[in-house]
Protein backbone atom coordinates (compact mmCIF):
# COMPACT_ATOMS: atom_id res chain seq x y z
CA UNK A 1 0.00 0.00 0.00
CA UNK A 2 1.34 3.56 -1.21
CA UNK A 3 0.24 6.79 -0.42
CA UNK A 4 0.72 10.39 -2.27
CA UNK A 5 0.33 13.73 -0.31
CA UNK A 6 0.79 16.79 -3.13
CA UNK A 7 2.84 19.26 -1.62
CA UNK A 8 1.30 22.01 -3.50
CA UNK A 9 -2.43 21.59 -2.55
CA UNK A 10 -4.33 19.09 -0.22
CA UNK A 11 -4.77 15.97 -2.77
CA UNK A 12 -3.73 12.98 -1.15
CA UNK A 13 -4.32 9.49 -2.42
CA UNK A 14 -3.85 5.92 -1.70
CA UNK A 15 -3.81 2.47 -2.44
CA UNK A 16 -1.12 -0.09 -4.14
CA UNK A 17 1.63 2.15 -5.99
CA UNK A 18 0.77 -0.29 -9.44
CA UNK A 19 -2.96 1.32 -9.17
CA UNK A 20 -2.05 5.08 -8.26
CA UNK A 21 0.71 6.16 -10.09
CA UNK A 22 -1.24 7.43 -13.08
CA UNK A 23 -3.15 9.24 -11.03
CA UNK A 24 -0.17 10.69 -9.42
CA UNK A 25 1.24 11.34 -12.58
CA UNK A 26 -1.69 13.18 -14.31
CA UNK A 27 -1.82 15.42 -10.97
CA UNK A 28 1.18 16.63 -11.12
CA UNK A 29 0.75 17.29 -15.00
CA UNK A 30 -2.30 19.60 -13.81
CA UNK A 31 0.41 20.95 -11.92
CA UNK A 32 2.71 21.88 -14.64
CA UNK A 33 0.09 22.58 -16.80
CA UNK A 34 -0.95 25.54 -14.75
CA UNK A 35 2.29 27.05 -13.46
CA UNK A 36 2.67 30.48 -14.45
CA UNK A 37 5.50 31.85 -16.16
CA UNK A 38 7.31 34.98 -15.48
CA UNK A 39 7.36 36.68 -18.30
CA UNK A 40 11.24 38.24 -19.70
CA UNK A 41 11.83 41.51 -18.57
CA UNK A 42 11.93 43.04 -21.86
CA UNK A 43 8.07 41.75 -23.14
CA UNK A 44 6.79 42.78 -19.90
CA UNK A 45 8.40 46.69 -19.41
CA UNK A 46 6.86 46.69 -23.18
CA UNK A 47 3.43 45.27 -22.37
CA UNK A 48 3.43 47.97 -19.05
CA UNK A 49 4.29 50.52 -21.55
CA UNK A 50 1.59 49.72 -24.04
CA UNK A 51 -0.79 49.33 -20.98
CA UNK A 52 -0.31 52.55 -19.62
CA UNK A 53 -0.14 54.87 -23.12
CA UNK A 54 -3.61 53.20 -24.05
CA UNK A 55 -5.18 53.47 -20.67
CA UNK A 56 -7.63 56.30 -21.96
CA UNK A 57 -7.29 55.79 -25.41
CA UNK A 58 -11.12 54.57 -25.37
CA UNK A 59 -12.33 57.86 -23.64
CA UNK A 60 -13.43 60.57 -26.27
CA UNK A 61 -15.57 63.38 -25.71
CA UNK A 62 -19.06 62.53 -27.13
CA UNK A 63 -19.47 64.93 -29.25
CA UNK A 64 -15.91 64.72 -31.13
CA UNK A 65 -17.47 62.15 -34.02
CA UNK A 66 -14.03 62.30 -35.27
CA UNK A 67 -12.20 60.78 -32.88
CA UNK A 68 -14.64 58.14 -32.39
CA UNK A 69 -14.79 57.01 -36.32
CA UNK A 70 -17.09 59.31 -38.09
CA UNK A 71 -16.19 58.77 -42.07
CA UNK A 72 -16.06 62.08 -42.49
CA UNK A 73 -14.36 65.26 -41.05
CA UNK A 74 -17.53 67.55 -39.37
CA UNK A 75 -19.06 69.58 -42.15
CA UNK A 76 -17.83 73.17 -42.77
CA UNK A 77 -21.82 74.14 -42.22
CA UNK A 78 -21.66 72.26 -39.06
CA UNK A 79 -23.11 74.28 -36.30
CA UNK A 80 -23.86 71.89 -33.78
CA UNK A 81 -23.61 68.53 -32.67
CA UNK A 82 -25.80 66.25 -31.09
CA UNK A 83 -23.30 63.56 -29.86
CA UNK A 84 -25.00 59.98 -28.68
CA UNK A 85 -23.64 56.53 -27.40
CA UNK A 86 -23.86 55.30 -30.73
CA UNK A 87 -22.18 57.14 -33.17
CA UNK A 88 -25.13 56.41 -36.14
CA UNK A 89 -27.17 58.00 -33.97
CA UNK A 90 -25.29 61.00 -33.50
CA UNK A 91 -25.60 64.05 -35.89
CA UNK A 92 -23.69 67.19 -36.70
CA UNK A 93 -26.46 69.99 -38.04
CA UNK A 94 -26.61 73.15 -39.34
CA UNK A 95 -28.48 76.45 -38.27
CA UNK A 96 -32.60 75.80 -39.14
CA UNK A 97 -34.84 77.86 -40.53
CA UNK A 98 -37.93 78.25 -39.19
CA UNK A 99 -41.07 78.86 -41.18
CA UNK A 100 -44.35 80.09 -38.86
CA UNK A 101 -47.24 77.84 -39.40
CA UNK A 102 -50.70 79.44 -39.21
CA UNK A 103 -52.66 76.40 -39.39
CA UNK A 104 -51.73 74.49 -36.56
CA UNK A 105 -52.24 75.08 -33.11
CA UNK A 106 -49.50 77.44 -30.93
CA UNK A 107 -48.62 76.98 -27.28
CA UNK A 108 -47.94 80.09 -24.65
CA UNK A 109 -44.47 81.10 -25.05
CA UNK A 110 -43.13 80.93 -21.36
CA UNK A 111 -39.60 82.24 -22.41
CA UNK A 112 -40.57 85.62 -21.99
CA UNK A 113 -41.84 87.52 -19.35
CA UNK A 114 -44.74 89.43 -21.29
CA UNK A 115 -47.74 86.86 -20.78
CA UNK A 116 -49.62 87.76 -23.58
CA UNK A 117 -47.01 85.89 -26.05
CA UNK A 118 -47.79 82.59 -27.78
CA UNK A 119 -45.48 80.54 -29.71
CA UNK A 120 -46.58 79.51 -33.41
CA UNK A 121 -46.63 76.01 -34.39
CA UNK A 122 -43.73 75.68 -37.18
CA UNK A 123 -41.87 74.05 -39.73
CA UNK A 124 -37.88 73.42 -39.37
CA UNK A 125 -35.40 72.91 -42.32
CA UNK A 126 -32.06 72.30 -41.81
CA UNK A 127 -29.13 69.77 -43.17
CA UNK A 128 -28.04 67.21 -40.80
CA UNK A 129 -25.30 64.48 -40.91
CA UNK A 130 -25.09 61.01 -39.10
CA UNK A 131 -21.99 60.16 -37.57
CA UNK A 132 -21.44 56.76 -39.39
CA UNK A 133 -22.42 58.58 -42.91
CA UNK A 134 -20.46 60.58 -44.91
CA UNK A 135 -23.25 62.30 -47.00
CA UNK A 136 -25.52 65.34 -45.46
CA UNK A 137 -29.67 64.55 -45.52
CA UNK A 138 -32.16 67.77 -45.72
CA UNK A 139 -34.39 67.38 -42.07
CA UNK A 140 -38.02 68.90 -41.47
CA UNK A 141 -39.84 68.92 -38.54
CA UNK A 142 -43.11 70.28 -37.13
CA UNK A 143 -43.76 71.54 -33.95
CA UNK A 144 -47.21 72.33 -32.64
CA UNK A 145 -49.28 72.88 -29.85
CA UNK A 146 -51.99 70.84 -27.62
CA UNK A 147 -54.26 72.84 -25.11
CA UNK A 148 -51.91 75.56 -24.72
CA UNK A 149 -48.91 73.58 -24.51
CA UNK A 150 -46.35 72.01 -26.68
CA UNK A 151 -46.55 69.08 -28.10
CA UNK A 152 -43.30 66.48 -28.29
CA UNK A 153 -41.09 68.13 -30.34
CA UNK A 154 -41.09 66.53 -33.49
CA UNK A 155 -44.08 66.05 -33.93
CA UNK A 156 -43.97 64.95 -37.70
CA UNK A 157 -40.25 64.43 -38.65
CA UNK A 158 -38.88 63.61 -41.83
CA UNK A 159 -35.04 63.34 -43.29
CA UNK A 160 -34.90 63.55 -46.98
CA UNK A 161 -31.40 62.59 -48.99
CA UNK A 162 -30.32 65.14 -51.40
CA UNK A 163 -31.57 63.25 -54.69
CA UNK A 164 -35.31 63.60 -52.60
CA UNK A 165 -35.12 67.63 -51.57
CA UNK A 166 -34.35 68.54 -54.84
CA UNK A 167 -37.50 66.54 -56.27
CA UNK A 168 -39.68 68.02 -53.18
CA UNK A 169 -38.38 71.15 -53.87
CA UNK A 170 -39.29 71.02 -57.68
CA UNK A 171 -42.73 69.62 -56.95
CA UNK A 172 -43.43 72.34 -54.41
CA UNK A 173 -42.68 75.29 -57.22
CA UNK A 174 -44.61 73.69 -59.80
CA UNK A 175 -47.44 73.34 -57.26
CA UNK A 176 -47.24 76.77 -56.42
CA UNK A 177 -46.81 77.64 -60.19
CA UNK A 178 -49.88 75.88 -60.31
CA UNK A 179 -51.95 77.45 -57.68
CA UNK A 180 -50.77 81.32 -58.66
CA UNK A 181 -51.47 80.49 -62.26
CA UNK A 182 -48.07 81.37 -63.07
CA UNK A 183 -46.81 79.74 -66.32
CA UNK A 184 -42.95 78.56 -67.04
CA UNK A 185 -41.98 78.68 -70.90
CA UNK A 186 -39.72 75.71 -70.01
CA UNK A 187 -42.17 73.56 -68.80
CA UNK A 188 -41.98 69.88 -68.44
CA UNK A 189 -43.86 67.27 -70.72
Amino acid sequence: MSGYLCKVCDFHIDGPHDEIADDIADHEEWHRDREVRTPTPAPLRMLRMRAAATKNAARVGINDLTARGCPTPPPVWAESVDGQLHLGSSTYRSAHVTIPLRGYEAWFDHSTDQDDRIHMATLTAQLQQRGNRSHPCIAFERNSGEDGDPKWRGVAKYELSIDEAVSLAHTLLLLVDVATGVTDESSED
